[in-house]
């Protein structure tokens, strides 16, 4: 095993046996029961440093995360790969992402914006030749400006290099992952005309979670200007949960 073997693996392999597998041209990133330890956030078309950089920037300083990998994925965007120590749900992995865009992105158009992994696409591998000639690749913070417009390598990167970009990376403990979504149950305000919200809540993890997603159930259930159907979803929700 090369370095680049063992970084990847320390940084987003599964520790219960379920390794991302190769499928087609993508890597698998989900577990059979659909948990993740890697959660890749895209901005393309084009690709744009100056605003990608923002979430990298400031999901340290201001959420005290440790630094996700910067990607440039050989065809029109950037990307950034956040690695987790302990697998989490799908639905937490986007609900993260999400809040990210929210937070960071907001001007952006969503059109231009992706989340990966999802059940329905599997993630690219990286570094990988791509059908238009060029590389995807790891890239150093101090370099990834050059790449503005011209998301690529033109040769294949050493799988030394790639190894010694990723040794500095740390991944989100279970506990600051936690806290980020608590922090989100608490500052979001969920859109009364989608179920997803509902599904999420029915996930809750932990204690201060569940008592914030029983409020906004009740919330949701008593008032009279939301449709009765989800009234009916809040209740039943509700119901689960006591």
């Amino acid at each position: 095993m090369n370095l680049l073997e063992s970084e990847l693996e320390r940084l987003y392999h599964y520790g219960d046996g379920g390794h991302p597998h190769i499928e087609g041209e993508g890597i698998c990133l989900l577990t059979q029961d659909g948990c993740t330890r890697c959660l890749v956030l895209e901005l393309a078309r084009p690709a744009d440093w100056s605003a990608i950089s923002e979430v990298w920037r400031r999901v340290q300083t201001e959420l005290g995360l440790p630094a996700p990998a910067i990607v440039v994925s050989g065809a029109d965007g950037f990307q950034l790969w956040f690695s987790l120590q302990k697998a989490v749900l799908l639905s937490q992995a986007r609900q993260f992402l999400e809040a990210l865009i929210q937070k960071y992105l907001g001007n952006i158009d969503p059109k231009r914006i992706s989340l990966m992994p999802s059940e329905a696409h599997h993630v690219r591998a990286v570094p990988a030749l791509q059908e238009t000639g060029v590389w995807s690749a790891y890239v150093a913070p101090d370099l990834a400006s050059i790449f503005t417009g011209s998301p690529w390598l033109d040769v294949c990167p050493s799988p030394e290099a790639q190894g010694k970009v990723l040794s500095g990376l740390e991944s989100i403990t279970p506990e600051a992952f936690q806290s980020e979504l608590d922090r989100i149950a608490r500052n979001s305000e969920f859109p009364l005309d989608s179920p997803a919200p509902l599904d999420l809540i029915s996930q809750a993890p932990t204690e201060s979670y569940a008592l914030e997603a029983k409020r906004f159930l009740l919330s949701v259930m008593n008032d009279k200007s939301v449709e009765m159907s989800l009234r009916i979803k809040a209740a039943k929700a509700l119901l689960s949960k006591t």
